[in-house]
């Protein structure tokens, strides 16, 4: 996975809206007008860095030659989640990091708390959600319960479900009829942040 600069994910954003508007590749001009960029200079150097990464292609010499690798998205990292009692999270991007594969679906979200500890999620470690998998009974999901979300290991149970710590020191929250509730994304992986 390499991580990339906020300025780096406008340039990939701005390559990728206009190709799909116009089913071709802008040039660094059209890019920094986008970007209300005064000089095409940062773009250039914006370019050969992802070019050298691996995050873009470019043919020298035609100006219509920048394509993102279909092997690669963005995934950003949407702020923080409680590992304890559910808080409140905003989706600001704080980061954006690059990796393999071209799911849509997949987002960072930064563990604030230690009720998740004996399943290896630490204080501060970045958890790698997946929106587009089916969450089962046993599965680490993130959930948004009564506008709050929170991380925690999925059980249903006799028709009840449980959002069960992994941390002896906190207790089991039952999901009650009367609660809105809806599961955000499976938790697929994690970093280790220091």
């Amino acid at each position: 996975m390499k991580k990339i600069t906020e300025a780096q994910r406008r340039v990939l954003d701005s390559i990728n809206k206009f190709h799909q508007k116009h089913g071709y590749s802008p040039t660094v001009r059209e890019i920094a007008k986008d970007l209300n960029l005064k000089s095409t200079k940062a773009v250039f150097v914006h370019i050969k860095n992802l070019q050298k990464n691996g995050q873009i292609d470019k043919t020298s010499g035609k100006s219509r030659a920048i394509s993102i690798l279909s092997c690669f998205s963005i995934v950003p990292l949407l702020g923080r989640i409680s590992a304890g009692v559910p808080l409140n999270s905003e989706s600001i991007i704080e980061d954006s990091f690059i990796m393999e594969g071209a799911n849509t679906e997949k987002f960072f979200l930064k563990i604030n708390g230690e009720s998740m500890t004996d399943a290896g999620l630490q204080d501060k470690q970045m958890v790698l959600i997946d929106r587009s998998l089916k969450s089962v009974s046993g599965d680490i999901v993130v959930a948004l319960l009564n506008g709050e979300l929170t991380i925690k290991r999925l059980k249903s149970e006799k028709g009840r479900i449980y959002l069960i710590p992994e941390n002896n020191k906190y207790k089991a929250i039952e999901v009650k009829i009367t609660d809105e509730f809806t599961i955000i994304g499976k938790v697929i992986g994690y970093i280790k942040t220091l």
